[in-house]
């Protein structure tokens, strides 16, 4: 049938497939981790599924042979509802609807619901590109196709209704894109299609140099300053050279896996080790040797670090969901998870956390801690937080709520005091933005922040409220703070 039987690896690791009489079913997957053993009906329906730790997962099919139902090792099942025209039209999970679908005339997907009642609906053009993403709030995002190329886009526009622009050569490569500020940035390309100059919206200029092969070998900043890089024979990166001269070299094994990292300045390398399956079993710098184990599924099951007992260990359920995580001095964090597959629990020594959802939904609408103490988050239709409440029984300790602006930025916040004894005061606070969605000031008390050309915040303040000023270097990491 010319089905492959087995594939042998540089390293002499063998995985063996087996078929059905006929060769159209592929029945186990072999390997020295385990088996992986499918099973198919009489129509060649994949009917279960069994992993190297043997938990299974079934499927079954209904009369048009679309999947129907997934049942999930631990007896959870998913259902899956079609229209007249055998489309996709709900999904449910546990008997939770998880989506719901409509279509227009021609198939398309018309709008869709998600596990938290948002709905989304979609518009399109003769040539059924899309054209707009309709919100609940009423503002649409929407794209307007060049007319170059069918698949080249002119401009977006945003929720906000700010406008983005684009331009294309007649190689329909992008040149120019110009903000809802009208700042642009402009592209350069080579005879083969690689960059080779980016101007920025202030003018600076970064340029790009290419072997033979396509392949990256200089990068040359605004102020002269540049980065190399050299190549080994299967086009990985062998060496890269930074702006103030130090090379960093990179070595592989016969698989192509990363196992070491050099320094020209002294800075101690860095070397890794693999098992068959291309997992990191070992991490060696300077400090010492990070071992890494893992299950037949490949999830990590330990990390000993380098120092004396500095072990993590986890454990895992059959859906591959971490259940535990004990940490050198004994104590175990325990994970819990209801039928949607969300983070229900975490309990640690004899404290716990729940987390209480709506419905099928996948943010958090309550979260307790210690019995009484509870945190309620309330959401707008578009699925942004607008309320944090905090209680300890019926007694509110505070509150917090948000509005936001046509940009989904929060740009205020109003806190409110509770029945707590003691002096109260409720603040309101405010916050402006630029068109770059970067925070340009806030209110109560009163901070003004500042970034420089690249992006980077020079001036901000912490958590805490201290002031402070950043400097960074031309690769924009940070320098002094």
């Amino acid at each position: 049938f010319g089905n492959v039987t087995s594939i042998t690896d540089p390293n002499s690791n063998v995985e063996t497939y087996v078929y059905s009489a006929d060769g159209r079913d592929l029945l186990e997957i072999q390997n020295e981790l385990g088996a992986v053993v499918n099973t198919y009906d009489a129509n060649h329906h994949l009917l279960s599924l069994q992993d190297r730790l043997s938990n299974i997962i079934s499927f079954t099919y209904n009369a048009d042979d679309l999947l129907a139902t997934t049942t999930y090792p631990n007896t959870v099942v998913e259902e899956y509802l079609y229209n007249a025209q055998k489309r996709l039209a709900q999904t449910k999970l546990d008997s939770q609807i998880k989506g719901t679908y409509t279509y227009d005339s021609v198939g398309r997907v018309q709008s869709y619901t998600g596990p938290d009642g948002v709905q989304l609906t979609f518009q399109y053009d003769n040539l059924n590109r899309l054209t707009s993403i309709t919100y609940p709030d009423g503002n649409s995002l929407s794209n307007n196709w060049s007319t170059i190329s069918p698949w080249l886009l002119d401009s977006v526009t945003g929720r906000d209704g700010k406008t983005t622009q684009f331009a294309y050569d007649a190689e329909q490569q992008l040149t120019a894109e110009t903000g809802p500020d009208l700042t642009r940035t402009r592209l350069e390309y080579d005879a083969n299609g690689n960059l080779i100059k980016l101007i920025d919206a202030n003018g600076n200029a970064t340029s790009f140099e290419y072997d033979a092969n396509n392949r990256l070998i200089k990068k040359t900043y605004a102020d002269g300053k540049f980065v190399t890089y050299t190549y080994n024979s299967a086009d990985q990166i062998a060496t890269r050279t930074n702006a103030r001269g130090i090379t960093t070299s990179y070595g592989y094994d016969n698989k192509g896996n990363l196992s070491s990292v050099t320094y020209s300045d002294g800075t101690p390398s860095v070397s890794f080790s693999y098992d068959a399956y291309d997992r990191v079993i070992s991490r060696t710098d300077a400090v010492g040797t990070t071992s890494y184990q893992y299950d037949a599924n490949s999830n990590v099951l330990s990390v000993d670090g380098p120092w004396d007992n500095d072990t993590l260990q986890m454990t895992y359920d059959a859906l591959d969901r971490r259940t535990s995580l004990t940490v050198p001095d004994g104590y175990t964090l325990n994970y819990g998870y209801d039928t949607q597959n969300r983070l229900s629990q975490l309990q640690f020594a004899e404290k716990t956390v729940a987390f209480g959802y709506q419905g099928a939904g996948i943010v958090p609408r309550t979260v307790t801690r210690q019995g009484t103490i509870t945190t309620d988050y309330t959401y707008d239709t578009l699925l942004r937080n607008t309320a944090v409440t905090h209680k300890n029984g019926g007694t509110d300790i505070n509150s917090f709520s948000y509005t936001y602006n046509a940009q989904d930025q929060r740009n205020s916040e109003t806190v409110t005091q509770g029945d707590v004894p003691g002096p109260t005061q409720d603040i309101e606070i405010s916050s402006e933005y630029n068109n770059l969605n970067q925070l340009l000031a806030s209110t109560n008390p009163a901070r003004a922040y500042e970034y420089d050309d690249d992006g980077n915040l020079i001036q901000g303040y912490t958590k805490d409220g201290y002031q402070f000023t950043a400097g960074y270097d031309d690769e924009n990491r940070l320098t002094t703070l």
